[in-house]
Order: C-alpha cells, then structure tokens, then sequence
C-alpha cells in the first residue's frame, strides 16, 4: 500500500508534468495530445480517490506516472523534424515500446489490485493470470478507443492506420504476456 508522503511525491511528479503539457499543447493547439492529457488527469484523479482499494504500491503508481510522460513525450518532441511518436529506436518504433512497457507496467497494476480479491477466494494460478491478461488487454483495448475517439474529433492525428491499431494490440498482448511471466514466478513463492 502507498503511503501519504509517496502519493504526494507521485501527486507532484505527474501533475507537474501534466499541468505543463496541458498549457503547452493549449498554446500550440495540440488539441490531441490536450484530450490525451485530459483523459491520463481523469484517470490519475480516480486512482487517488481510490488508492486505498486498489492496492496499488509506489512503484506500480510511479510505473503509471512514467508512461504518461513517456506518452506525452512521444507526442510532443520533434528530433529531425519527426515526432517521437514516429521515430525507430534500434529497430524498434517509439510508439511499439510504449505500448510494450505500458501493458508491463498495467499488467502488474492489475495483479495488485485483484490480489485482495484473491486472498478472499481461493483462486487457481491459472485463473488468476487469466484474469490479469483479460483484464489488462481490456484496459489497453479501451485506451485504443480513446485514440479512435481522437482520430475523429481532431484533424492530423499521428494515430495511424488500422495496420498500426491492431499492431498496437498486438503488442499490449506481449507486454501482458512478458508480465505474466514474472507474476507466475511471483505466484509460485
């Protein structure tokens, strides 16, 4: 369980950030990237309202924290005239390591929240990483949603095609999977 002065940290961190993005994709009319950072500061403020059922720890929270800048990074820096967002990194696109870590990160995210659940029931190994891979590509799918959403309310999204959702899926499922390998070694101690 996260304490007050880490939630505060936490807090500090990603409204900083947050705030600062917001005012910058306000005066540049980055009206996407100021919907994106409108839904991660809903989401953010739900998570505190609720930090005490959802058994979230520092490093789950900070995990969360760093994605959110990571994705506001991704959309906002230029190098060489192309968006982060766009760029290949040893072969592999800025956009595809978000959503690797990203699934990672909310995967062990949900295996902390549903661990209450299981200590009440006597839930099966399988079932729960059942659980946490339906649960969390369930997560991911709706952020892709949100990004459709995106798509048609603004003009000049770097969204991408259809080829490049479903490669998202496709990644958000390895990230969960490389997660869940890790939550079994956890599960069996």
């Amino acid at each position: 369980m996260i304490n007050k002065k880490e939630l505060w940290i936490i807090s500090i961190i990603f409204l900083s950030y947050s705030l600062t993005f917001l005012i910058i994709n306000f005066l540049t009319k980055k009206w996407e990237y100021f919907y994106y950072n409108l839904m991660m500061l809903a989401l953010f403020f739900i998570i505190l309202f609720f930090y005490k059922k959802l058994n979230i720890n520092f490093y789950q929270l900070l995990g969360l924290v760093i994605i959110g800048l990571l994705h506001l990074l991704g959309g906002n820096i230029v190098l060489n005239g192309t968006v982060l967002y766009k760029l290949i990194i040893f072969g592999i696109s800025y956009d595809k390591f978000i959503h690797f870590f990203s699934n990672l990160i909310l995967a062990f995210v949900v295996f902390g929240i549903i661990v209450s659940f299981i200590k009440k029931t006597r839930m099966y190994r399988s079932k729960i990483l059942l659980s946490v891979f339906f649960i969390t590509i369930g997560i991911s799918s709706f952020v892709e949603i949100i990004e459709f959403i995106a798509s048609v309310l603004f003009d000049n999204t770097i969204i991408g095609s259809y080829k490049n959702n479903v490669g998202d899926l496709v990644i958000n499922a390895v990230g969960t999977l490389v997660a869940l390998f890790f939550i079994n070694k956890k599960i069996k101690r």
